[in-house]
């Protein structure tokens, strides 16, 4: 059963496919698009998951910030001391079915993990917070295309209730930059078409990561998006906020078993780059792989998260317990590995090269597949063992 058409998903992704390259009101500056633009509330799949965090109000389960109001941090910036401690836990969300045209809960529930954060399940955003009720302006009044007050750019969370702080304090000497740093992470979902989220921060260019990671425990995180910090025309509008929307591609019957995770970070609190640009000559690279670092240390603040996924909540429910790999098939029987503009498998296999959008590009088969004039992204490498049967499936950047 599917909700919506299928034209409509396709309308929206390609809105977000051309979201990077988007200009609007003001010339040089990148405007994102807004959440009704992405279809925010649609679907031509069931959405699973809704972490709206207006709703997480119990104070004993969930940290609760320190600041009084939405425009100031926990963190005291000058003496890297907490107002309020932060905290580790889960976050228990009703996985939804989809029953005679509107969503119930199934009876089963999945954990999602947070790592040294506080909530503020009644405060706004630092934008709204400053203009709304205090009378004041916000970040990037100097400049009409720049303003965090939701007139440059329009956007839904602006005026949206509740946040996830994730904390910022800097690392001790010689320890990671992350050390001390917060994330919120979804383990484990299965047959996953899309993720949508809203993050904020309390400052104008504040970055943000969203990672993902195909397969289990141990597979590598690659980001899906890099907000960096202190590049004008990728954050601008952080302090009022924005709506994303990653595209999974998990949602195909045969990609159903594996399990993806979802994590959000700081972006100044860790030092990834683009996966599929990391081994480019720097004449190569796009501007976007590169970010100035900053020393401020405004947080990151997480709205709301939606999963949507081909199995209802009771399906994927199912997959849950048996999340250890790519798949419930023999693994590691054989390697899979990119050298160069070669696919190398250590065993004869049956190969499909699947792209993001869950269409095959290429069957092939043997001990070695050529790369060679395919456009660089993001692809599924589904190999089936001629000796023994055994199935992997991967994610590759080419």
């Amino acid at each position: 059963m599917r909700i919506i058409t299928k034209s409509i998903f396709v309308g929206a992704a390609a809105l977000m496919a051309l979201s990077l390259d988007a200009s609007a009101q003001c010339s040089g500056y990148t405007y994102y698009p807004v959440s009704q633009s992405i279809g925010w509330e649609t679907s031509d799949n069931y959405q699973v998951l809704n972490l709206d965090a207006s709703t997480l109000t119990d104070a004993a389960k969930y940290p609760r910030t320190g600041a009084e109001d939405g425009k100031a941090d926990n963190l005291n910036y000058g003496t890297q001391t907490l107002k309020a401690p932060t905290g580790d836990g889960v976050i228990p969300l009703p996985l939804m079915d989809f029953q005679d045209g509107a969503y119930v809960e199934s009876g089963h529930t999945y954990d999602v993990k947070f790592v040294r954060c506080v909530f503020a399940p009644d405060h706004y955003g630092s934008a709204y917070t400053k203009v709304e009720e205090w009378g004041e302006e916000a970040s990037g009044k100097n400049d009409a295309c720049t303003k965090n007050d939701n007139t440059a750019l329009i956007g839904s969370v602006y005026a949206k209730k509740g946040f996830i702080e994730l904390s910022r304090q800097s690392a001790p000497e010689g320890e990671p930059a992350n050390a001390l740093c917060g994330y919120v992470q979804l383990d484990n979902l299965h047959g996953v078409e899309k993720i949508q989220w809203m993050y904020s921060s309390t400052s104008w260019k504040r970055g943000v990561i969203c990672e993902v990671r195909y397969g289990g425990e141990g597979e590598e995180w690659m980001p899906s998006r890099i907000i960096p910090s202190d590049v004008n025309n990728y954050a601008t509008f952080s302090e009022q906020g924005y709506e994303f929307e990653e595209l999974i591609g998990a949602d195909t019957e045969d990609s159903w078993e594996i399990p993806v995770s979802v994590r959000f970070r700081i972006f100044d609190c860790d030092s990834l780059t683009f996966a599929a640009e990391k081994d480019l000559d720097a004449s190569e690279r796009s501007p976007e792989y590169y970010y100035k670092n900053t020393s401020s240390l405004q947080v990151v603040r997480i709205h709301q998260i939606k999963v949507f996924s081909a199995l209802k909540g009771s399906q994927m429910a199912a997959y849950l317990p048996e999340s250890t790999g790519i798949n419930n098939q023999v693994m590691n029987k054989f390697e899979i590995q990119k050298i160069g503009s070669t696919i190398s498998i250590s065993s004869e296999c049956d190969v499909e090269i699947y792209g993001p959008d869950g269409q095959m590009v290429r069957r092939e088969q043997g001990f070695t597949i050529s790369t060679w004039g395919m456009p660089q992204g993001i692809y599924f490498i589904k190999a089936t063992s001629r000796e023994d049967g055994s199935v992997q499936t991967v994610k590759m950047a080419i």
